[in-house]
Protein backbone atom coordinates (compact mmCIF):
# COMPACT_ATOMS: atom_id res chain seq x y z
CA UNK A 1 0.00 0.00 0.00
CA UNK A 2 1.20 3.53 -0.98
CA UNK A 3 1.84 6.21 1.86
CA UNK A 4 3.62 9.44 2.26
CA UNK A 5 4.85 10.71 5.76
CA UNK A 6 3.76 13.91 7.15
CA UNK A 7 7.40 15.29 6.08
CA UNK A 8 6.95 14.56 2.38
CA UNK A 9 3.10 16.24 2.03
CA UNK A 10 5.12 20.00 1.28
CA UNK A 11 3.45 21.62 -1.48
CA UNK A 12 4.21 20.64 -4.81
CA UNK A 13 5.16 24.13 -6.38
CA UNK A 14 8.32 23.88 -8.12
CA UNK A 15 10.30 21.63 -10.84
CA UNK A 16 12.08 19.70 -8.15
CA UNK A 17 9.23 18.59 -5.56
CA UNK A 18 7.40 17.42 -9.16
CA UNK A 19 10.51 15.33 -9.79
CA UNK A 20 10.89 13.80 -6.55
CA UNK A 21 6.93 13.13 -6.88
CA UNK A 22 7.89 11.34 -10.56
CA UNK A 23 10.86 9.43 -9.08
CA UNK A 24 9.05 8.50 -5.94
CA UNK A 25 5.82 6.85 -7.80
CA UNK A 26 8.19 5.55 -10.43
CA UNK A 27 10.00 3.61 -7.32
CA UNK A 28 6.77 2.39 -5.95
CA UNK A 29 5.52 0.99 -9.24
CA UNK A 30 9.75 -0.56 -9.97
CA UNK A 31 9.08 -2.44 -6.21
CA UNK A 32 5.58 -3.62 -7.28
CA UNK A 33 7.16 -5.50 -10.26
CA UNK A 34 9.70 -6.48 -7.80
CA UNK A 35 12.13 -4.16 -10.20
CA UNK A 36 14.58 -3.42 -7.10
CA UNK A 37 17.82 -2.74 -9.17
CA UNK A 38 15.70 -0.19 -10.85
CA UNK A 39 13.78 0.80 -7.61
CA UNK A 40 16.86 2.07 -5.94
CA UNK A 41 18.32 4.37 -8.46
CA UNK A 42 14.82 5.84 -8.35
CA UNK A 43 14.78 6.11 -4.84
CA UNK A 44 18.38 7.42 -4.80
CA UNK A 45 17.16 9.94 -6.69
CA UNK A 46 14.42 11.21 -3.81
CA UNK A 47 16.88 11.03 -1.36
CA UNK A 48 19.06 13.65 -3.43
CA UNK A 49 16.43 15.76 -3.97
CA UNK A 50 14.61 15.43 -0.21
CA UNK A 51 17.18 13.71 2.27
CA UNK A 52 15.41 14.07 5.75
CA UNK A 53 12.18 11.90 3.80
CA UNK A 54 11.55 8.94 6.11
CA UNK A 55 9.32 7.14 3.49
CA UNK A 56 12.20 7.44 1.34
CA UNK A 57 14.11 5.91 3.30
CA UNK A 58 11.55 3.49 4.41
CA UNK A 59 10.92 1.88 1.03
CA UNK A 60 14.94 1.75 0.57
CA UNK A 61 15.21 -0.16 3.83
CA UNK A 62 11.96 -2.34 2.27
CA UNK A 63 13.88 -3.30 -1.01
CA UNK A 64 17.13 -3.77 1.17
CA UNK A 65 14.97 -6.17 3.43
CA UNK A 66 13.05 -7.80 0.47
CA UNK A 67 17.27 -9.06 -1.06
CA UNK A 68 18.18 -9.95 2.11
CA UNK A 69 20.31 -7.64 3.38
CA UNK A 70 19.31 -7.31 6.52
CA UNK A 71 21.51 -5.24 8.02
CA UNK A 72 21.36 -2.44 5.68
CA UNK A 73 17.91 -2.60 5.84
CA UNK A 74 18.01 -1.80 9.14
CA UNK A 75 20.23 0.95 8.81
CA UNK A 76 17.31 2.79 6.45
CA UNK A 77 14.70 1.63 8.50
CA UNK A 78 16.41 3.35 11.56
CA UNK A 79 16.88 6.93 9.94
CA UNK A 80 13.16 6.76 8.48
CA UNK A 81 12.02 6.18 11.83
CA UNK A 82 14.27 9.18 13.01
CA UNK A 83 13.38 11.02 10.54
CA UNK A 84 9.39 9.99 10.67
CA UNK A 85 8.67 8.31 13.83
CA UNK A 86 4.85 8.78 14.14
CA UNK A 87 4.87 6.63 10.24
CA UNK A 88 8.41 4.76 9.97
CA UNK A 89 7.81 2.85 13.09
CA UNK A 90 5.98 -0.62 12.19
CA UNK A 91 8.67 -1.96 9.63
CA UNK A 92 11.57 -1.06 11.75
CA UNK A 93 10.54 -3.03 14.81
CA UNK A 94 8.96 -5.62 12.83
CA UNK A 95 12.56 -6.47 11.67
CA UNK A 96 14.52 -5.37 15.11
CA UNK A 97 11.64 -7.94 16.68
CA UNK A 98 12.30 -10.65 13.94
CA UNK A 99 16.03 -10.07 14.18
CA UNK A 100 15.92 -10.61 17.65
CA UNK A 101 13.86 -14.03 17.36
CA UNK A 102 16.70 -15.30 14.88
CA UNK A 103 19.34 -15.27 16.78
CA UNK A 104 20.01 -18.11 19.26
CA UNK A 105 23.90 -18.67 19.46
CA UNK A 106 25.38 -17.51 22.64
CA UNK A 107 27.93 -15.39 20.76
CA UNK A 108 25.22 -13.14 19.08
CA UNK A 109 23.51 -13.27 22.56
CA UNK A 110 24.45 -9.10 23.16
CA UNK A 111 23.12 -8.71 19.40
CA UNK A 112 19.26 -10.07 20.44
CA UNK A 113 19.61 -7.97 23.34
CA UNK A 114 20.14 -4.74 21.68
CA UNK A 115 17.52 -5.49 19.09
CA UNK A 116 14.83 -6.24 21.67
CA UNK A 117 15.73 -3.19 23.49
CA UNK A 118 16.08 -0.75 20.39
CA UNK A 119 12.67 -2.22 19.58
CA UNK A 120 11.12 -1.91 23.18
CA UNK A 121 12.07 1.55 22.94
CA UNK A 122 10.96 3.11 19.90
CA UNK A 123 7.27 1.42 20.28
CA UNK A 124 7.28 2.72 23.81
CA UNK A 125 7.77 5.90 22.28
CA UNK A 126 4.89 5.12 19.56
CA UNK A 127 1.72 4.05 21.87
CA UNK A 128 2.60 7.63 23.75
CA UNK A 129 1.95 9.13 19.85
CA UNK A 130 -0.36 6.57 19.14
CA UNK A 131 -2.22 5.58 22.07
CA UNK A 132 -5.16 4.23 20.24
CA UNK A 133 -3.02 2.27 17.86
CA UNK A 134 -3.68 -1.42 18.54
CA UNK A 135 -0.73 -2.52 16.09
CA UNK A 136 1.62 -0.69 17.69
CA UNK A 137 0.57 -2.27 21.14
CA UNK A 138 0.21 -5.77 19.95
CA UNK A 139 4.31 -5.62 18.77
CA UNK A 140 5.45 -3.51 22.47
CA UNK A 141 3.74 -6.86 23.62
CA UNK A 142 5.42 -8.81 21.51
CA UNK A 143 8.52 -7.69 22.68
CA UNK A 144 7.99 -8.04 26.39
CA UNK A 145 7.32 -11.17 26.00
CA UNK A 146 10.15 -11.72 23.55
CA UNK A 147 11.88 -10.17 26.84
CA UNK A 148 10.50 -11.82 29.55
CA UNK A 149 8.95 -8.51 31.31
CA UNK A 150 5.29 -10.54 32.43
CA UNK A 151 4.51 -7.72 34.16
CA UNK A 152 4.35 -5.24 31.28
CA UNK A 153 3.35 -7.49 28.76
CA UNK A 154 0.04 -7.62 31.20
CA UNK A 155 -0.34 -4.14 31.20
CA UNK A 156 0.01 -3.90 27.07
CA UNK A 157 -2.86 -6.25 27.27
CA UNK A 158 -5.05 -4.02 29.62
CA UNK A 159 -3.73 -1.28 26.78
CA UNK A 160 -4.76 -3.56 24.05
CA UNK A 161 -8.55 -4.28 25.46
CA UNK A 162 -9.24 -0.83 26.07
CA UNK A 163 -9.23 -0.50 22.43
CA UNK A 164 -10.48 -3.78 21.00
CA UNK A 165 -12.35 -5.03 23.89
CA UNK A 166 -11.83 -8.57 26.40
CA UNK A 167 -11.91 -11.15 24.01
CA UNK A 168 -10.78 -14.31 23.28
CA UNK A 169 -7.45 -13.55 22.23
CA UNK A 170 -7.22 -11.02 25.02
CA UNK A 171 -7.72 -14.16 27.57
CA UNK A 172 -5.44 -16.47 25.43
CA UNK A 173 -2.76 -14.29 25.42
CA UNK A 174 -3.34 -13.93 29.29
CA UNK A 175 -3.24 -17.52 29.61
CA UNK A 176 0.02 -17.91 27.70
CA UNK A 177 1.64 -15.32 29.83
CA UNK A 178 0.86 -17.12 32.70
CA UNK A 179 1.98 -20.16 31.77
CA UNK A 180 5.58 -18.86 30.14
CA UNK A 181 6.03 -17.01 33.42
CA UNK A 182 4.98 -20.14 35.40
CA UNK A 183 2.28 -19.14 37.56
CA UNK A 184 -0.31 -21.68 36.63
CA UNK A 185 -2.85 -20.71 39.55
CA UNK A 186 -2.87 -17.47 37.74
CA UNK A 187 -3.35 -18.96 34.31
CA UNK A 188 -6.45 -21.22 35.54
CA UNK A 189 -7.38 -17.79 37.08
CA UNK A 190 -7.35 -16.49 33.29
CA UNK A 191 -9.09 -19.50 32.34
CA UNK A 192 -11.93 -19.13 35.04
CA UNK A 193 -12.70 -15.45 34.13
CA UNK A 194 -12.87 -16.02 30.53
CA UNK A 195 -15.41 -19.16 31.26
CA UNK A 196 -17.68 -16.79 32.99
CA UNK A 197 -17.65 -14.47 29.80
CA UNK A 198 -18.61 -17.64 27.66
CA UNK A 199 -18.96 -20.89 29.26
CA UNK A 200 -19.55 -22.28 25.94
CA UNK A 201 -15.70 -21.70 25.28
CA UNK A 202 -14.03 -24.96 24.88
CA UNK A 203 -10.23 -24.50 24.41
CA UNK A 204 -10.35 -22.59 27.52
CA UNK A 205 -11.76 -26.00 29.20
CA UNK A 206 -9.39 -27.77 27.79
CA UNK A 207 -6.62 -25.78 28.48
CA UNK A 208 -8.16 -25.94 32.66
CA UNK A 209 -7.26 -29.66 32.07
CA UNK A 210 -3.73 -29.31 30.79
CA UNK A 211 -3.12 -27.38 33.68
CA UNK A 212 -4.38 -30.15 36.22
CA UNK A 213 -2.00 -32.83 34.25
CA UNK A 214 0.39 -30.54 34.44
CA UNK A 215 0.03 -30.36 38.16
CA UNK A 216 -0.74 -33.86 38.21
CA UNK A 217 -4.25 -33.99 39.47
CA UNK A 218 -4.99 -36.96 36.82
CA UNK A 219 -8.28 -37.80 38.29
CA UNK A 220 -9.61 -34.43 38.34
CA UNK A 221 -8.00 -33.49 34.96
CA UNK A 222 -9.93 -37.07 33.77
CA UNK A 223 -13.27 -35.97 35.07
CA UNK A 224 -12.88 -32.42 33.25
CA UNK A 225 -11.57 -34.03 29.59
CA UNK A 226 -14.68 -36.48 30.01
CA UNK A 227 -17.33 -34.03 31.20
CA UNK A 228 -15.95 -31.66 28.42
CA UNK A 229 -16.49 -34.55 26.04
CA UNK A 230 -20.43 -34.93 27.12
CA UNK A 231 -20.91 -31.50 26.99
CA UNK A 232 -20.03 -30.72 23.84
CA UNK A 233 -21.41 -33.94 22.36
CA UNK A 234 -24.97 -32.46 23.57
CA UNK A 235 -24.40 -29.05 21.64
CA UNK A 236 -23.02 -30.29 18.22
CA UNK A 237 -19.27 -29.28 18.80
CA UNK A 238 -17.65 -32.38 17.64
CA UNK A 239 -14.69 -31.72 16.77
CA UNK A 240 -14.03 -30.67 20.86
CA UNK A 241 -15.53 -33.76 21.92
CA UNK A 242 -13.93 -35.43 20.27
CA UNK A 243 -10.14 -33.69 21.37
CA UNK A 244 -11.81 -33.98 24.95
CA UNK A 245 -12.47 -37.36 24.86
CA UNK A 246 -8.93 -38.11 23.26
CA UNK A 247 -7.51 -36.18 25.95
CA UNK A 248 -9.08 -37.99 28.46
CA UNK A 249 -8.15 -41.72 26.79
CA UNK A 250 -4.35 -40.09 27.66
CA UNK A 251 -4.93 -40.67 31.22
CA UNK A 252 -7.00 -43.51 31.47
CA UNK A 253 -6.89 -44.78 27.94
CA UNK A 254 -9.52 -48.45 28.67
CA UNK A 255 -12.06 -46.12 30.90
CA UNK A 256 -15.38 -47.43 29.53
CA UNK A 257 -17.58 -44.55 30.20
CA UNK A 258 -15.30 -42.55 27.71
CA UNK A 259 -14.77 -45.38 25.58
CA UNK A 260 -18.42 -45.95 25.00
CA UNK A 261 -19.41 -42.31 24.70
CA UNK A 262 -16.76 -41.20 22.08
CA UNK A 263 -17.37 -44.75 20.51
CA UNK A 264 -21.14 -43.64 20.01
CA UNK A 265 -20.38 -40.32 19.02
CA UNK A 266 -18.29 -41.39 15.80
CA UNK A 267 -20.65 -44.34 15.22
CA UNK A 268 -23.72 -41.79 14.84
CA UNK A 269 -21.36 -38.52 13.17
CA UNK A 270 -19.42 -40.53 10.48
CA UNK A 271 -16.55 -40.94 12.41
CA UNK A 272 -14.44 -44.17 11.79
CA UNK A 273 -16.63 -47.57 12.87
CA UNK A 274 -13.85 -49.76 12.94
CA UNK A 275 -12.03 -47.54 15.69
CA UNK A 276 -15.73 -47.13 17.30
CA UNK A 277 -16.54 -50.90 17.17
CA UNK A 278 -12.91 -52.03 18.76
CA UNK A 279 -13.92 -48.93 21.95
CA UNK A 280 -17.21 -50.34 22.05
CA UNK A 281 -15.66 -53.92 22.44
CA UNK A 282 -13.79 -52.97 25.19
CA UNK A 283 -16.63 -51.58 27.34
CA UNK A 284 -18.14 -54.89 26.78
CA UNK A 285 -15.69 -56.99 27.86
CA UNK A 286 -15.21 -54.53 30.94
CA UNK A 287 -19.06 -54.64 31.80
CA UNK A 288 -20.94 -57.30 30.04
CA UNK A 289 -24.11 -56.84 31.09
CA UNK A 290 -24.16 -52.76 31.06
CA UNK A 291 -27.31 -52.06 29.04
CA UNK A 292 -25.84 -48.30 27.53
CA UNK A 293 -22.63 -50.72 26.55
CA UNK A 294 -24.38 -53.15 24.84
CA UNK A 295 -26.94 -50.60 23.36
CA UNK A 296 -23.88 -48.85 21.60
CA UNK A 297 -22.23 -51.74 20.24
CA UNK A 298 -25.58 -53.50 18.86
CA UNK A 299 -25.57 -50.11 16.92
CA UNK A 300 -22.20 -50.25 16.46
CA UNK A 301 -22.10 -53.34 14.08
CA UNK A 302 -25.73 -52.69 12.63
CA UNK A 303 -23.98 -49.43 11.43
CA UNK A 304 -21.54 -51.94 9.58
CA UNK A 305 -24.62 -54.01 7.75
CA UNK A 306 -23.81 -56.42 10.38
CA UNK A 307 -27.99 -56.82 11.33
CA UNK A 308 -27.69 -60.37 13.05
CA UNK A 309 -24.76 -59.87 15.66
CA UNK A 310 -26.43 -56.35 16.23
CA UNK A 311 -30.16 -57.73 17.20
CA UNK A 312 -28.15 -60.48 19.16
CA UNK A 313 -26.56 -57.40 21.26
CA UNK A 314 -29.74 -55.17 21.07
CA UNK A 315 -31.95 -57.96 22.77
CA UNK A 316 -29.04 -58.58 25.54
CA UNK A 317 -29.26 -55.10 26.42
CA UNK A 318 -32.80 -54.97 26.39
CA UNK A 319 -32.53 -57.53 28.96
CA UNK A 320 -30.52 -55.45 30.99
CA UNK A 321 -32.36 -52.42 30.86
CA UNK A 322 -33.26 -50.98 34.32
CA UNK A 323 -35.80 -48.22 33.44
CA UNK A 324 -38.04 -47.44 30.89
CA UNK A 325 -35.87 -44.91 29.31
CA UNK A 326 -33.12 -47.33 28.73
CA UNK A 327 -35.87 -49.67 27.21
CA UNK A 328 -37.47 -47.36 24.77
CA UNK A 329 -34.09 -46.22 23.13
CA UNK A 330 -33.37 -49.71 22.90
CA UNK A 331 -36.31 -51.10 21.54
CA UNK A 332 -36.17 -47.76 18.80
CA UNK A 333 -33.05 -49.29 17.70
CA UNK A 334 -33.87 -52.83 17.63
CA UNK A 335 -36.77 -51.90 15.70
CA UNK A 336 -34.53 -50.24 13.21
CA UNK A 337 -32.17 -53.13 13.13
CA UNK A 338 -34.79 -55.44 12.47
CA UNK A 339 -36.19 -53.51 9.40
CA UNK A 340 -36.17 -55.32 6.14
Amino acid sequence: MLWLSSATLWAINNEQEQQFLYYFYAAVNAIDNEQYDKALILLDFCEQIHPQDGTTKDYLGAIYNAMGNTSRAQKYFRQAYECAPQDCWQRYTELLLQNAQNVNDSVNTKVQKRNLKTARSVLEKTVQLLPKNEDAWNMLLNAYTQSQQWKKALTAQDHIDRIVGYNTYSALTRYRIYMAWQKPKEAIQAIDDYLQYDPREYRFLLFKGDLMVQARQYVEAFVTFATIGDSLANIEQIDGAYLAYEKALELYPEHPYVLNNYAYLLATHNGDLKRAEWMSQKTIQTDPNNPIYLDTYAWILYLQGQQSLAAFYARKALEYAEDDTQREEIVEHLRQINEP
